[in-house]
């Protein structure tokens, strides 16, 4: 099994300092028993028998309800579909043959699905993550900066690809802006920056809810007088920047939406999805209108502003990452307390 990096929130300096799960392993210090694979059983599982027993009716329904009985795009019927055949050995395997004994197992084939299966997004989460931690990321401080738009615009974001990719470009801009005019303030100049952004369609309750969640480094690059990059730090948003950038950040989300509205707009999306998705938003809150106001919020850098939500509270100090590989395409030097750390990219090259 692949062992992922993990991010720790303090700098270590003893023993007695580490994590109370480092400290007490408790069931990692016993011997680890042999590794036997085991094939996973989907349709032993609750998921599994209400989509079976579901999917057919739920289906003709849908053409039922939809406007010329088109009923759901047919990427949605795919989708289930492909759950339904996920890991079932019927539908293709290949066989593993143990290069030290006669012994097989037969490994049935995923699905690879993007949207419901839990076992291969599952899977794709845990090796995005390990990629970007192992292979990508420098051990830099990082910041988490959240944002979450009033429903009205999540229905606008889920219904309008373009418009979502417009708004999380502009977002980033915003906060690159604001870095980098900090980063003048402390002398440095031609400031860059970057950024690893997430789109999540859905919220806690599995409802429609398309925010973002971005990892931003603490910091900025710049080149010092060798023409090398280097990391070089900047001071942490106060509230009152994190209130301005939701300012901004809401205001120019607004320009975006009226740009759109003033265009022809064809959507090709049957209306039944449409629908569906709109049902999971509370009615009330597509009502427009009213002011811009700011609604205080106890939370240090966590601002609200007419339904948009900005939140940069949670930070990995230092960025010690543990069990880092020594071919990540980033290799770190310099001096902590000099608060520079220089950044030479690897000959290794990734596609």
């Amino acid at each position: 099994m692949r062992a992922h990096s993990t991010l720790l929130s303090e700098p270590l300096r003893s023993a007695d300092e580490l994590p109370w799960y480092l400290r007490h392993p408790g069931a990692l210090s016993k011997p680890r028993a042999p590794w036997c694979y085991e094939r996973r059983k989907p349709e032993d599982t609750v998921l599994h028998d209400v989509v079976s027993r579901n999917l057919g009716a739920c289906l003709s329904a849908a053409q039922e309800r939809g406007e010329h009985g088109f009923g759901y795009p047919a990427f949605v019927g795919r989708e289930f579909e492909k759950y339904l055949d996920c890991g079932q050995l019927r539908r293709g395997f290949v066989r593993v043959k143990c290069a030290e004994c006669p012994n097989e197992k037969l490994v049935a084939f995923s699905c690879k699905g993007r949207g419901f299966c839990p076992s291969c997004t599952a899977r794709r989460m845990s090796n995005t993550a390990a990629h970007i931690v192992d292979n990508v990321l420098p051990a830099l401080p990082y910041r988490q900066w959240v944002l979450s738009v009033p429903r009205r615009v999540r229905f606008l974001l889920a219904t309008d690809h373009d418009l979502l990719s417009r708004v999380l470009d502009m977002a980033l801009r915003k906060v690159f802006a604001w870095q980098k005019r900090a980063a003048r303030r402390r002398g440095i100049t031609a400031p860059m920056c970057g950024a690893i952004g997430f789109v999540q369609r859905f919220g806690s309750l599995l409802n429609l809810n398309c925010h973002f969640h971005n990892i931003l480094p603490d910091g900025v690059f710049a080149e010092d007088i060798n023409g090398d990059v280097v990391f070089r730090p900047v001071p942490p948003p106060s509230k009152a920047d994190v209130q301005t950038l939701a300012k901004q950040i809401a205001r120019g989300t607004e320009k975006l939406i009226a740009k759109r509205e003033q265009r022809e707009f064809d959507d090709e999306r049957p209306a039944l999805l449409a629908q569906e998705q709109a049902k999971s938003l509370n009615e009330s809150s597509f009502r427009g209108g009213g002011k811009f106001k700011t609604i205080e919020h106890p939370s240090r850098r966590h601002a609200f502003f007419f339904g948009y939500s900005l939140h940069a509270e949670r930070i990995a100090p230092s960025g010690r990452i543990v069990g880092a590989p020594r071919d990540s395409i980033f290799h770190l030097g310099g001096e902590q307390e000099n608060e520079i750390w220089r950044i030479q990219k690897s000959s290794k090259r990734t596609s």
